[in-house]
Order: C-alpha cells, then structure tokens, then sequence
C-alpha cells in the first residue's frame, strides 16, 4: 500500500479518534539535576542521553528498543531519537491537511512533541528506525542532539508564516519534506537515502523498500527479545511483532500494551508485580508519570512537595527496584544482584515495593570523574502514589491557581502476558 494513501486514511483515523490520557503536552527536562552514581545491573540499558525538546516519549522508547536487541543479539545500538521526531512532526503536519471536521491538527501553528506510546510503534512499524549517525552524523557521538531545538524552531516558523502556512499547502506531500529536510539540515545524502526507501511522496510501502541499502532499519528485519507468555521461553523476534497496532491491522504476537495504574491498594501490589515480572526476565517497562520538580532532590523523587513547583509529564524506561518485607530475606537493594530464590520471594504479596529504578533522559551528571553517574532516578512509591496537587494546564504551562487532586503513577507499557 502508498504509505502517503495509508497514513490520510486509516492512521489519520486512528490519531483523530483515540482520546488517550497525555504523557504531557510535552516531556519534562530537568536542565541540570545530579544524578545518581550507582550503578544499575538488572538490565542491558545503553547509555543515559539528554533530550533537548519534549519528547522523552522517544527516547524512553528508544532504550527499551535498544535494551530489547542487546538482549537479544549482544550487540549495543544507539538509535536516532531524532529520526523518530523527523516522522513524528512530518505526519502532523500531513495530518493537518485533512478537512475532517473532528480534525485536532487542522489549525496547527506548530507541531507537537510530546507523545504516546501508540504513536511511537506506528512510527517504527512503518519507517522502521535509524542509527545516531546515520540521521545526523555529527550526533554519533554526542550526548545531547544540538540539531532538535534548532529544527523545531525552524518548523515552527514555517508554519506560523512560512511555506507551511496555508493548510492547502501542506498537502503537498513533497513540499512538506522539502521544508523537513531544511529545518533538520539533512545532509543531501541523507535526503537521497529516505527518497530511495520511502519515495519523495511516501509512495513506496515498507515491503517495497530495501531499507538495508538505505541504512533504515526495518521492523521486520530489528531483532529483540520477547517471551512466550505460555513457557517463559526467551526468544529473538522481529521489533513489529512486539508492536502494537493503531491502524486496523492485528497486533505483533508478542505486542506490548499499555495499563493504567489502578486505584486500589491490593490492585496496585498485583500491578507491580507484573512490572517485576518483566524486569526479571529482562524486559524493560516503559513508564509514564507527573514529574513536580519540587520534589526531586538529586536523582530522587522520595515525595510529594509540600507546595507545586515546575510541573510536566515523563515517559522512562524501567531498569530495577528496591524492594522490603521480602519473605526470608527482607530488603533486596536495587543495583545489587538477586539470586533466583530472592526474586522469586520478591513477587510475594506482603512485599513492599520502595522505589521504582528509571532510566532517565536528562544525561548524566556529576562531579568531576572520580565517581560514576548513571542517569538512572529512584522514583519512590510515596511520591508515585501521591496524591500530587497536579496544576497542569491543556498548553502544558502549571498554574498554582487550579489544581487537583491527582496519583502522580500514569501508566506502564508491559509485555504480552504480563
């Protein structure tokens, strides 16, 4: 199928109609929080990076595809985040062109990049993913994408009163990327490579691309690790079939979904062992929550702030946790190793979760290069469980003036099974 015919219909659907709870209007940056110097061992995380724009979502998901191959083949891959925002922006603004009357991109004056799980696997699924140097060769090697803020800007401008402005322009699929392509700097081979695989008018469809020509990393071809839900058998998979689905076509067999965080207290001790579940296998939660950073003293988040600071919503990827009350061995330490026996005791019911171990998106930083800093936070249940008086507005702004009150703990994304 012409991925462009696809993406007005079906997925446009998709995007249009789902009325999900935000991660945030945009994902919080904490500017320059210390992080924590212990090291974290329970899962194949790569390394922290810093986001510079709001999409945490991406880099959240970008660990846990990159966690999910190194477990599967061994080898470390660094994915461009910015490649993913490329797409994400590109689709809002082919989306805003539709003249449905439930249209929420119709008077877009810039795009948006906060994001929700869902669209990050449609993202994947049909443009697969690139390495850092592939995209931006320059951000091979660089923590913090210098390239993002910059291409947002220019974006934006083409929006508000640029090429973009008029919305009957903005169905000119081949305008649109001509305005991408300048506002990301791509260098003319990088353009040639996305014109090879996906066509300058996304006429091509995935299955007609030989991406691996082009330094796209197919879905299909993208190994990782999944579990068979019925065995516990480990196994490598292609990436789509642990995607979810938002455009009418079946789930991946092993997709991941979504679950909100319940209410009640015996609900939320059976919804943390799920997490558990997965992070003993080696899978890594994705998850969402209400950053207050009123709160956070150093890569800890221990309460809820007695006054509202700076608020926003976040999407991380789970790395460990510490645990107390564990039956015949009472607390298990995160960034220490459990034996089988002591993870297995940690699943029971009397067992209190402390804190919940987060790999982050704020880099990592420190003191001087005597010590070690991961980027990973602590995000304890006390402040998870809140409540929080949460004063985020709808444009992403916090007004003290109007909160309520809210359980900072979102959502997480966990595997097929658990």
């Amino acid at each position: 199928m012409n991925l462009a015919r696809l993406f007005r219909t079906r997925v446009l659907g998709a995007a249009v109609a789902l009325a999900l709870p935000a991660v945030g209007v945009g994902c919080s940056s904490a500017g320059d929080a210390q992080t924590s110097s212990d090291d974290v061992v329970t899962l194949p995380h790569t390394d922290v990076k810093d986001q510079a724009i709001g999409n945490c979502w991406l880099y959240a998901n970008a660990s846990w595809v990159e966690a999910l191959h190194g477990s599967a083949t061994g080898e470390a891959l660094d994915l461009s985040e910015s490649y993913w925002s490329y797409w994400h922006w590109y689709l809002q603004i082919l989306w805003s062109a539709d003249e449905s009357p439930d249209n929420r991109y119709a008077e877009m004056k810039e795009v948006e990049t906060g994001g929700f799980f869902w669209e990050a696997s449609h993202i994947m699924k049909y443009f697969g993913a690139m390495r850092e140097g592939d995209f931006i060769p320059e951000e091979a090697t660089s923590r913090r994408s210098s390239r993002q803020s910059a291409a947002l800007s220019a974006i934006n401008r083409s929006l508000r009163d640029g090429a973009l402005k008029d919305r009957g322009a903005r169905k000119d699929l081949e305008l649109i990327r001509r305005e991408m392509d300048a506002a990301w700097q791509l260098s003319p081979d990088v353009v040639e490579r996305l014109d090879l695989a996906f066509g300058r008018n996304l006429e091509r469809s995935p299955d007609e691309s030989s991406f691996e020509a082009h330094k796209v990393l197919s879905s299909t071809k993208l190994l990782v690790t999944a579990v068979e839900p019925s065995t516990g058998e480990k196994q490598a998979v292609s990436l789509i079939d642990i995607l979810p689905s938002f455009d009418g076509q079946p789930d991946g067999r092993f997709a991941w979904h979504e679950a909100a965080y319940p209410s009640d207290a015996a609900e939320r001790r059976e919804f943390l062992k799920r997490a558990q579940r997965a992070l003993h296998d080696g899978l890594p939660p994705l998850l969402t929550f209400t950053v207050d950073f009123a709160a956070m003293r150093g890569s800890v988040f221990a309460d809820v702030p007695a006054s509202p600071g700076r608020q926003g919503g976040h999407m991380v990827a789970m790395s460990d946790y510490e645990i107390e009350d564990v039956p015949g061995f009472g607390t298990l330490k995160a960034g220490v190793d459990a034996t089988p026996e002591q993870l297995e005791a940690a699943l029971a019911d009397d067992a209190r979760m402390v804190f919940l171990r987060v790999k982050n998106s704020w880099g990592p930083t420190g003191a001087g290069s005597e010590f070690t800093v991961s980027g990973h936070y602590d995000l304890y249940m006390k402040y998870l469980d809140g409540p929080l008086k949460n004063c985020l507005q709808p444009d992403g702004s916090t007004d003290r003036n109007n909160c309520r009150d809210e359980t900072p703990f979102g959502s997480l994304v966990l595997p097929a099974g658990y």
